[in-house]
């Protein structure tokens, strides 16, 4: 079985991917940001409400036996000529339709009179009281049935006649719907109505029925601007949030899997315990302080250490060059008291500058080549630790 090895990434390439990641986070925010900064709704005309409504009458002549319509019963629109003293009777329909263009609550009422017209005088008579019809969706529909009683109407005419002493011409029976129609939809609320009427002629020989013009109506209501919602900026706005959350979550991870690659040696945990207990007495410093003519006297222990710079009054200065060794010191005048922990090889050397003799000292690790520094006459050259 194959183990798989660990990659081990570079500080730069550990600093590149946390960058990478942080870039992606910061424009997330912004275009997160902005996208909340934008309305989510939006002023949009809503489709407008159109109708069309229609009544239609149709009748229905029942006959005599007659040589004129030998073998006919029945006579409709178109069909001939009604004469008086052969029709039996005349039945009328009325058929309403609605339809409309969106999902609506329709409700309605109607009523169907008759009327006698003269030139003197008129008469109404009520053939269909208020009838109520409801509906919800596109359309409506209703059919109502009423005989044309032209004979009762005949009478009444001739009633007048005698009561008024006038021979009126051409008596006129006129037909009439009257339908009220109320339309609700999401949007709109519209009353509209329509008076599709029949005439008939009275007191002739012959019965003409003819149809009114106004059976047809068509209508639409208001354009209404109305605050919809904006589904581009919702949708911009779920997409850059979960971006924002996801380069949050992976910033995290990222971080914490970089914090648990990074193992810390014994030394650098040892020195962590030691800055963490002691550290109200050490004072960190950017140099060594040890000089040509100091002297310098190594302790076995940091609580040695400590000891000695409570019985001096004197402060703890650590310094360090190297991750893996680590110097505490106190100083007393030209002696120099010193606790160091090192790793597994770091080794320590000390070289005198050939120039002006001075001793340096340097650490690091074994075979390591380092470029040095005279403090004093600043002579450089290299040296193999």
């Amino acid at each position: 079985m194959k183990t798989i090895k660990k990659i081990k990434l570079t500080n730069s390439v550990k600093v590149a991917i946390i960058v990478i990641i942080a870039l992606i986070l910061l424009f997330s925010v912004i275009f997160t940001v902005n996208a909340y900064l934008k309305p989510a709704t939006l002023q949009k005309e809503v489709s407008k409400l159109e109708y069309h409504q229609v009544g239609n009458y149709n009748y229905v002549a029942y006959l005599n036996k007659s040589l004129l319509y030998e073998g006919k019963e029945t006579l409709m629109p178109g069909q001939g000529t009604i004469f008086r003293n052969i029709t039996k009777n005349i039945n009328a329909s009325l058929l309403y339709r609605l339809t409309i263009n969106k999902y609506s609550k329709i409700t309605g009422t109607y009523t169907i009179t008759a009327q006698i017209t003269t030139d003197n005088w008129n008469k109404t008579y009520t053939i269909v009281s208020e009838t109520l019809f409801k509906s919800n969706g596109t359309y409506a529909i209703f059919s109502e049935q009423f005989p044309i009683d032209y004979l009762y109407y005949e009478n009444i005419t001739h009633q007048i006649e005698e009561e008024t002493e006038l021979d009126e011409k051409e008596p006129m029976l006129i037909i009439q719907a009257n339908i009220l129609l109320y339309i609700e939809s999401d949007d709109e609320i519209i009353y509209e109505t329509l008076n599709p009427s029949l005439t008939a002629t009275l007191d002739r020989k012959t019965i003409d029925i003819e149809f009114g013009e106004d059976n047809e109506d068509s209508g639409e209501g208001t354009p209404l601007i109305k605050e919809v919602t904006d589904q581009d900026v919702i949708e911009e706005r779920n997409i850059w949030t979960i971006i924002l959350v996801l380069s949050i979550i992976c910033l995290i991870l990222i971080v914490i899997l970089l914090k648990r690659g990074e193992k810390l040696t014994e030394t650098e945990k040892e020195n962590k315990k030691i800055m963490k207990k002691y550290k109200e007495w050490i004072v960190i410093i950017d140099r060594e302080p040890i000089k040509d003519d100091s002297d310098v006297i190594n302790v076995n222990s940091m609580e040695d250490l400590i000891k000695i710079s409570e019985e001096l009054g004197k402060p703890i200065f650590y310094y360090s060059k190297h991750k893996d060794y680590h110097n505490y010191y106190v100083l007393d005048e030209s002696i120099i008291y010193r606790y160091y922990i090192s790793g597994d090889g770091i080794k320590t050397k000390i070289v005198k500058c050939p120039k002006c003799q001075t001793k340096i000292e340097y650490s690091g690790i074994s075979g390591e080549k380092v470029h040095v520094k005279c403090p004093k006459c600043n002579k450089e050259g290299d040296i193999k630790i």
